[in-house]
């Protein structure tokens, strides 16, 4: 099956696609996230911070698609680059849903056959992403982790002390300057070591 030619111009290579979908789903579970913490507790700053990195991603994707789109109109009004823009705006991050169904739509077209084959020749940069996206992901969840058990009490107790130690952590750079001290948080901090070093 042949994909058809605007389908084509639109795809920007399989794993970028499946790239940008996955961070679009990402930023709506914060969205959905940031209905359910209480506002701004640092839990919720910490989901702003990680928002802030993937509304940078969504900056860049959009500049990235309307400077390589053969016709910048066609693709702002009728290739979704007008939600593109949107879903870029701190205030309209619904908008996000729309990259989610557009990556949808141009991977379900290729098909399965076809997206197996690119990926294997897109092998080093699908790695590249996939370090990016689940360094993203851990960085955040670990880091929602950490704020839990340790609370107020415990030695990280801000949003950004916890993307800190989680980093510092992760890279097994570990200045010991924050750490973690109930068990529910040297767990955690078992589990992003094991990261690091993997």
């Amino acid at each position: 099956m042949s994909t058809p030619r605007t389908e084509r111009e639109d795809l920007k290579g399989t794993t970028y696609e499946l790239f940008i979908l996955a961070i679009s789903i990402l930023s709506i579970v914060n969205l959905a996230l940031e209905m359910v913490v209480a506002y701004r507790s640092q839990s919720w700053w910490l989901i702003l911070y990680i928002d802030t990195a993937l509304t940078i991603i969504f900056v860049a994707d959009f500049i990235y698609r309307f400077t390589s789109a053969p016709s910048k109109r066609k693709y702002f009004f009728r290739g979704g680059g007008v939600f593109d823009l949107l879903g870029c705006l701190p205030g309209l991050r619904i908008f996000r849903l729309f990259r989610v169904v557009r990556a949808i739509r141009i991977i379900r077209r290729l098909g399965g056959a076809r997206m197996l084959r690119e990926l294997r020749g897109q092998f080093a940069s699908g790695t590249l992403y996939a370090v990016v996206f689940i360094g993203i992901t851990v960085l955040e969840f670990v880091g929602l982790a950490e704020l839990y058990f340790e609370g107020d009490t415990g030695n990280i107790t801000t949003g950004g002390d916890a993307l800190w130690w989680g980093y510092v952590t992760a890279t097994t750079v570990g200045y010991g300057d924050y750490y973690p001290e109930t068990r529910g948080g040297r767990i955690v901090g078992v589990f992003m070591l094991t990261v690091g070093v993997a």
